[in-house]
């Protein structure tokens, strides 16, 4: 048996609990998160629920997600018994979205009404947040509208896991609500005939939203608590988004670090929640793209406007849309000066921190599917008789290797050609059909080297190129594309200069 902390703490002290032991759950470990996982889907396929494929594309979409380095904060919820059911249950009816305004949405809409009516089931009377609601005549839309101003109201920093909401601002808010005031007004300021009943409401709905909601969490009398920061940044960005002053809201936060998820969710709640057109959105990037780079403030918003392109927008429906296009091209044009130009970088003392730049310019790159022109280049090396790979090889290049069936096995089940015969034993023994990390969205981009590759495999696919290579005149026929050995690495690394330790060098 299983129950919030909070209510049931408040029944051993009223001494209604059971006579049962009681313990307080930690957070799941990694492990314990994969368990349920795999238990949940299993046990739909045991009830005959769902068929064992279904089951299984749900797990590995749920599964992937958990596992995206990019999504970092699903892994974090989902240490939380309460959310990682709430996950489970959001990918089975529908997929969990791809999108984080999407599922930051569906998320708050399950925890403020859905959650508590599922729970309780029929003929079981549990005071929801929706018939509060009701029986004060207000529209669910009008409570998100007073919940998004007070969530923007107190995100005012980004270095706690979450902010402190006093009592006495979410009593407010409720109270407006309750009377019908706009959400900076003083509900006080009202005589007692409208004020004691909002305050006795506010009162209701402060206690529901304690014990049962589960989006925010009592800390003391004194101060609430969203239980999650991200659920406070997707308010806020609600509130960011909505109404006519939008353009002005976003200017006045699009450089603030503190705001920066915030803003990135305002604009996919605008573009994914609420469905604004799509050359909306274009126009928004493109009214806050920087004018030119070099300054702090330049690269940030390239880079967060970069990331916001890449995350609502993408290339698929680029089409013919000409200022989108044009918008593309800004995009890719600085993003590619950020990443190969150090002066634009400058402005940063710390060598780290330009590195971390480049990267992340690097990244967004490959996110928009743009490839080095020279990515297959070779490089000869002054006086040492052979050339070198301009780029180490990157996951674009080895994955051309895997889809020409690289590591897939002769008709009769036999070892195909590219492979010697100890290396096909080892793919036999591992199961392989790429490298292990090939798909970890933390190494896959397409710019970025391929890891995790075992010498038998950078043989297969050295063997495989020069084939390849030879085919398409690239290089002779004679030649052959190999692994350096150390020499020729050390030789490589000199470009024909002489090395530190050379008699020719004081």
């Amino acid at each position: 048996v299983t129950s919030r902390v909070r209510p049931y703490t408040a029944l051993q002290r009223q001494g209604d609990a059971l006579d049962w032991p009681a313990a307080t759950l930690d957070k799941l470990t990694p492990g314990a998160i994969d368990h349920f996982v795999e238990r949940w889907h299993a046990e739909l396929v045991a009830t005959h629920e769902w068929e064992a494929r279904l089951a299984g594309e749900r797990q590995t979409h749920l599964t992937a997600a958990l596992a995206d380095t990019r999504r970092a904060e699903l892994r974090e919820m989902a240490g939380t018994p309460l959310l990682l059911t709430m996950m489970v249950k959001v990918n089975y009816k529908e997929r969990l979205p791809d999108s984080r305004a999407e599922l930051y949405e569906t998320f708050v809409k399950q925890l403020l009404f859905e959650w508590e009516r599922r729970r309780g089931g029929e003929g079981i009377e549990i005071a929801a947040l929706d018939r509060l609601l009701e029986e004060a005549d207000i529209p669910a839309d009008q409570f998100a509208y007073h919940l998004n101003a007070m969530a923007y109201r107190v995100h005012d920093g980004a270095n706690r896991d979450s902010v402190d909401i006093p009592a006495d601002l979410l009593r407010r808010t409720l109270m407006n609500l309750f009377i019908g005031l706009d959400v900076d007004d003083d509900p006080e300021a009202n005589d007692d005939e409208q004020s004691v009943p909002a305050y006795a409401w506010a009162r209701k709905v402060m206690q529901l939203m304690a014990d049962r909601s589960g989006l925010i969490n009592m800390e003391d009398h004194n101060a609430y608590r969203f239980s999650h920061r991200s659920y406070q940044e997707y308010l806020a960005a609600r509130w960011m988004a909505i109404g006519r002053d939008f353009m002005e809201k976003f200017e006045e936060r699009v450089e603030d670090e503190d705001w920066r998820e915030t803003v990135l969710l305002a604009i996919g709640y605008q573009c994914k929640v609420r469905g604004a057109p799509y050359d909306d959105t274009v126009q928004i990037l493109d009214e806050f793209w920087p004018e030119s780079l070099g300054t702090q403030a330049a690269t940030y918003r390239a880079l967060l406007l970069g990331e916001a392109f890449v995350d609502q927008l993408g290339l698929q429906r680029l089409g013919k849309r000409k200022l989108a296009r044009e918008l593309h091209a800004h995009i890719v044009r600085d993003l590619t000066a950020l990443m190969q130009q150090p002066a634009l970088t400058a402005y940063l003392d710390d060598a780290k921190a330009q590195a971390r730049t480049r990267l992340t310019a690097g990244l967004l790159l490959a996110d928009l599917e743009v490839l080095p022109p020279d990515l297959d280049d070779l490089v000869a090396v002054p006086g040492a008789g052979f050339r070198i790979g301009k780029y180490p090889v990157t996951n674009h290049q080895y994955r051309r290797f895997v889809e020409d069936s690289g590591y897939q096995p002769l008709a009769d089940g036999g070892r195909n050609r590219w492979w010697s015969e100890e290396g096909w034993n080892r793919r036999d023994r591992y199961n392989l059909s790429a490298p292990p990390l090939f798909n970890d969205q933390k190494w896959n981009r397409s710019t970025q080297p391929v890891v995790a590759v075992m010498w038998y495999e950078a043989e297969a696919y050295c063997n495989w190129l020069t084939l390849r290579w030879r085919a398409d005149g690239k290089i002779g026929d004679n030649e052959q594309v190999r692994l350096p050995t150390q020499t020729e690495w050390e030789a490589a690394a000199r470009g024909g200069q002489p090395a530190p330790a050379d008699d020719a060098v004081d």
